[in-house]
């Protein structure tokens, strides 16, 4: 695993489901790659969990701290600080995750952050500006016990390091009767009709709300959320992880195609790719970098125009802004902007309805046809016209 990468859909590259192939071996005859696809994209969190359970049940995923204890006190010769910590996961009041953790602050600045009183653990990385890498370390099977399901990963960056065990229980895909809640089973939309939404989400990304005592409502609204399925819900609202998604819920690679990335006038590049498995396209993606910095030109003037780097690159966590989202009875797609100081980002992702069943596509069969869901001077900022998307 690594961590999130927002400019994963510009970049010419072939993805893989990011775990260790070692781990991967281990974990194959367990109910993390033989159960339901979506323990994939569980299994392979980095830092977004808590995200990723609140689009499977299209509800609310609250977070109590248990515990938070200061094992040692910085030194002399090391002024780290460690605290050990634990935290309950529930939705609608039912438990099903508990999160054992262990927090290393490694710099001055984090620990007076944090003796301030005004910035809790939790919140650092997002204090600093830091996307974490998130390594995943281990991953197991405990049937008859309440970590059924468990895994063991690291978040690290600028000092601080969070060392993390999840336990599952053994139901937490299936707690509610889907009669009631009808939203967190799989269902094809192919014969669903245009629905659309607009401006229905906008929030900072954060990597690490499962350490702290919050709740994450990662849920497009109640009309799209009762259609859609959760790998359908959960792209929707991705940012940074379109492609660790798709890897690792259908176990299979996809590539990156950059078809066409071109300057427009002094501060604006056009961007163009292709989603494709096997060899078969299921996703146009157009976007419109808007360079708003010096820092921003003077970093794509060095990469040679190379603009899927950018966010990374100019380290700042950006603000997505999801601003519409449409089905039809080919597929779907949504418009949102992501946002960071210095760098505006317009992006449309078109999906055929290939892309929930790529095993199938990656065999030899009739190429998919992505529709064409967004008209090409369709654009977003702010609600507002800005340039139009090629």
């Amino acid at each position: 695993m690594a961590k999130a990468n927002f400019g994963e859909l510009f970049l010419q590259k072939v993805h893989e489901m990011p775990v260790p192939p070692t781990l991967h071996e281990k974990l194959q005859e367990t109910a993390w790659m033989q159960g339901h696809p979506y323990l994939g994209i569980v299994l392979t969190a980095n830092g977004a969990m808590q995200q990723t359970m609140s689009a499977w049940y299209q509800d609310a995923i609250d977070v109590k701290v248990v515990y938070n204890h200061i094992i040692t006190e910085p030194s002399a010769a090391d002024c780290a600080k460690r605290y050990d910590r634990q935290v309950e996961i529930s939705c609608a009041g039912k438990v099903f995750c508990i999160a054992t953790s262990q927090v290393v602050l490694r710099t001055e600045e984090a620990v007076e952050a944090v003796e301030s009183g005004g910035i809790g653990i939790a919140q650092l990385f997002k204090h600093f500006s830091i996307v974490p890498d998130c390594v995943l370390l281990d991953a197991g099977e405990q049937p008859g016990c309440f970590g059924e399901l468990w895994r063991k990963y690291v978040l690290a960056g600028g000092g601080i390091e969070c060392y993390i065990v999840e336990e599952f229980c053994h139901d937490f895909m299936d707690m509610f009767d889907s009669d009631t809640r009808g939203v967190s089973k799989e269902s094809s939309n192919s014969s669903v009709s245009t629905v659309s939404t607009t401006a229905s989400f906008t929030s900072s990304v954060s990597t690490t709300p499962q350490l702290s005592g919050t709740r994450c409502h990662n849920v497009v609204d109640d009309q799209i959320g009762q259609i859609a399925s959760p790998l359908q819900r959960v792209l929707l609202m991705a940012a940074g992880s379109v492609t660790r998604i798709l890897t690792s819920y259908h176990k299979v690679s996809v590539s990156t195609e950059l078809i066409s990335c071109s300057p427009r006038g002094s501060n604006k590049y056009d961007c163009h790719t292709m989603l494709t498995c096997g060899g078969i396209e299921f996703c146009r993606v157009r976007a419109c970098f808007d360079l708003e910095s010096a820092e921003a030109k003077e970093l794509v003037a060095e990469s040679q125009g190379e603009v899927g780097a950018l966010f990374d690159r100019l380290a700042v966590p950006p603000k997505l802004s999801l601003r519409e989202v449409k089905f039809t009875e080919d597929g779907f797609g949504r418009a949102y902007t992501l946002m960071s100081p210095g760098l505006t980002c317009e992006i449309i992702e078109e999906y055929s309805n290939a892309a929930l069943i790529l095993p199938e596509i990656a065999k030899p069969m009739q190429p998919s046809t992505i529709p064409q869901i967004w008209s090409k001077s369709d654009h977003w900022v702010n609600g507002k016209p800005s340039c139009t998307i090629c």
